[in-house]
C-alpha cells in the first residue's frame, strides 16, 4: 500500500461510513494505459493521486480519515 493511503488511513467501510464512490474527493475516469489506449473507467481520489497506475485505483467500498460526502446535488465527474 502507497504511503498516502497508509497516512490517510484508507481501508474497508464499515456500514455507516462515508464510502469512497460517495465521497468529494472522488471521481469515476477514464483510465488511459501505454499508447494512450483505454483500460476502461477506474475510481481515483484527489487526495491520493489521479495516476493510471493501480497503486492510485480506489475502491468504492472503501473509506478513509478524509472522507466527506457528496452533497445532494454532485454529480460524479
Amino acid at each position: 500500500m502507497m504511503k498516502k493511503k497508509i497516512a490517510v488511513n484508507y481501508r474497508k467501510g464499515k456500514k455507516n461510513d462515508v464510502k469512497c464512490s460517495r465521497c468529494i474527493s472522488s471521481i469515476f475516469k477514464e483510465i488511459k494505459g501505454i499508447g494512450f489506449g483505454s483500460l476502461g473507467f477506474q475510481w481515483r481520489c484527489k487526495e491520493l493521486g489521479l495516476d493510471a497506475g493501480m497503486n492510485y485505483r480506489i475502491q468504492p467500498g472503501n473509506t478513509c480519515d478524509r472522507a466527506e460526502p457528496k452533497e445532494a446535488g454532485d454529480a460524479d465527474q
